[in-house]
């Protein structure tokens, strides 16, 4: 009885069975054929292409939002500069007449980047129709007001010629090249003289 409990244990490890069973089957496998190599390696190289791929497009927009975004707070920085710079002017009755221009280059660690600013009288858009709205029903354009009423014609004409002395628009655009090609960030403010 003893004899069958040892023959039992001897049988009953798992482990022994599973790398004979390994080694019975590794003597009769050949290897991998060159066709299924060269597929897997087929596979391998599209993916790694792939991968090298969208992590090159993945670098190129990250750098792009990079400047974008440097670019975006030197035109803060540079029209708080000059909305200061208009304020002191305005305390001193001293308010932009006609159109005015400046352009410079920043400091280091930016010089790569360019400033262009200019102050104008700004565009009201509200004027008078010509003819007011046809009588087939067709609306007139936005901002406009019919003909017919010169009363209000004439009011709107006198607060456009006010706001056009008394409003300027400040326009900002910061510039810079990258491969090959320019890009640039504009900011627009406007100025009241009160």
């Amino acid at each position: 009885m003893a004899m069958k409990l040892l023959n039992l244990s001897k049988t009953s490890r798992p482990g022994l069975n599973f790398f004979s069973v390994l080694l019975k089957k590794g003597a009769n496998n050949q290897g991998f054929s060159l066709l299924e190599i060269l597929v897997a390696l087929g596979i391998l190289a599209i993916t790694l292409v792939a991968l090298y791929t969208s992590q090159g497009s993945s670098l190129k927009a990250s750098a792009a939002a990079s400047r974008i975004q440097v670019a975006t707070l030197l035109a803060r920085n540079q029209l708080n500069f000059k909305l200061i710079e208009l304020e002191k002017a305005q305390a001193k009755n001293n308010f932009p007449k006609d159109k005015e221009e400046d352009d410079g280059i920043f400091e280091s660690p930016y010089e790569d980047y360019r400033w262009h600013w200019t102050i104008e009288k700004a565009e009201i858009p509200i004027g008078i129709a010509e003819g007011g709205a046809s009588s087939e029903g067709e609306a007139q354009q936005p901002g406009m007001l019919p003909a017919n009423s010169s009363y209000m014609g004439q009011i709107a004409q006198l607060v456009t010629e006010q706001l056009k002395e008394s409003l300027r628009s400040i326009k900002l655009e910061v510039s810079w090249e990258e491969l090959g090609s320019t890009h640039s960030v504009v900011l627009t403010t406007h100025i009241v003289k009160l």
